[in-house]
């Protein structure tokens, strides 16, 4: 059995995909914590609100764990979920890069510096979506997942 390195894209993916799953797991701490503040007498949240919020910060967490386990063992549905997962990114890098923050951490002065603002926003946008489409068409990534699919048929 030969040994299939790990593309660039999937330790990208598994990086990123870990990274974030790390965020949402504090975030979901943060909620915990301020669910009985949510319930209180004079909270005026809903019930129906707080539920909705763990539910979705559960799926949150539980769809980034499935994209670095897809990453990792290559089950059928592995490049499904990584492609998902990376168009997603994608998309909320475009958006990022679309509608900039209008009060920067630091103040961006007009001229050279927001054109460098500009360009560099614009060359995130375009590595993001180089990523998304090389992780949908890629010839590497589809190999990567078809090797190990083979790898697990029973041989006769």
């Amino acid at each position: 059995m030969s040994v299939v390195t790990r593309p660039f894209l999937i330790w990208v993916t598994i990086v990123v995909s870990a990274l974030f799953a790390l965020v949402a797991a504090f975030g979901f701490l943060r909620i915990i914590v301020q669910v009985p503040l949510w319930l209180g007498t004079d909270s005026g949240v809903s019930g129906v609100r707080v539920l909705a919020v763990v539910v979705i910060q559960v799926a949150r967490i539980l769809f980034l764990l499935a994209v670095t386990y897809a990453a990792f063992a290559r089950p059928r549905w592995g490049r499904l979920v990584c492609s998902v997962f990376a168009v997603l990114i994608a998309l909320a890098v475009f958006y990022a890069g679309i509608h900039p923050d209008p009060h920067p951490l630091f103040a961006i002065r007009p001229g050279a510096e927001a054109a460098g603002a500009a360009i560099g926003r614009l060359a995130m946008c375009v590595l993001f979506g180089i990523y998304a489409f090389k992780m949908l068409l890629g010839a590497r990534v589809r190999t990567y997942f078809k090797t190990g699919e083979s790898a697990r048929l029973p041989r006769a």
